[in-house]
């Protein structure tokens, strides 16, 4: 798909195969921002995850797409894993609703699959900045008996810490209150503490302020792409620090309506 100007606002669409892609582009100083929406209108008959696998691979084909980008956004880990279980639940696996001692099961380990595939092992292979942005989960540490927060994932996904393995940069979103003005700063935690997950290769401070040009403060020379992951509660800024990223910019949004608001800002630093 080319980049083509657009009116802000102006909701476009593509066909992929059988699939319908809507979209809006979202014009920066430094580049557009691409929203595509990747929703269930009629969830009876659920298509969102299949058309991101379409998508997904006209990104990769040869001498592809995905060289426009600078960087992609998947708009989150815990939509996106509903849509594949909704796939399951409706078109793959269905279970009728006199059905008794079925287990639902079935439909998580397909989903945790799904993420599995894309998230851990396929991403490795997208070279361009990646950014996905996460809820949180708790786990508890059975010797010590401590809560260690991390990304919200499915099944093996979290319990494996496939995530931490192949995404570099980790970081926990979160907000606080200067103590001398009072007012409510948001931040990013880039290094564990034995309570929340963090880590970053490049030498992000910790804390930092949630910005893409506050990651690189202490790097010099080229700089890399990065493959990022951020968790965080609602309100902490994760789309709001995605949004600051190099553009031109593909975001892939499986969340609802106005979550996309972040991407329309014109981020300054």
């Amino acid at each position: 798909m080319q980049l083509t100007q657009a009116k802000v606002g102006e909701m476009q669409q593509y066909e992929i195969g059988q699939h319908i892609i809507p979209y809006r582009d979202i014009e920066h100083p430094d580049g557009v921002v691409r929203v595509e929406y990747y929703d269930d209108a009629d969830f009876d008959n659920p298509s969102a995850f299949t058309k991101f696998r379409s998508r997904l691979a006209t990104l990769q084909q040869a001498g592809g797409e995905i060289a426009q980008w600078k960087t992609i956004v998947f708009e989150t880990m815990t939509s996106m894993e509903l849509a594949s279980r909704m796939f399951q639940v409706k078109i793959m696996n269905p279970m009728t609703k006199f059905a008794k001692g079925e287990d639902t099961r079935q439909w998580f380990s397909a989903s945790t699959d799904d993420c599995e595939e894309i998230l851990v092992y396929g991403c490795k292979g997208m070279y361009t900045n990646l950014v996905l942005n996460c809820h949180i989960d708790e786990r508890r540490n059975e010797v010590s008996g401590e809560i260690l927060r991390g990304p919200m994932a499915p099944g093996r996904v979290s319990k494996r810490s496939e995530l931490g393995a192949t995404w570099q940069e980790q970081y926990h979103v979160y907000t606080m209150r200067n103590g001398t003005t009072g007012v409510r700063e948001h931040l990013l935690q880039t290094a564990n503490d034995g309570q929340w997950v963090a880590t970053s290769q490049i030498g992000a401070p910790d804390p930092c302020f949630p910005h893409y040009e506050s990651l690189w403060v202490n790097w010099q020379g080229v700089r890399p792409f990065v493959h990022c992951f951020t968790y965080g509660d609602a309100g902490t800024g994760k789309s709001t620090f995605a949004a600051t990223w190099p553009k031109p910019m593909l975001v892939i949004m499986f969340d609802g309506p106005g979550k996309d608001i972040p991407f329309w800002k014109t981020m300054t630093f």
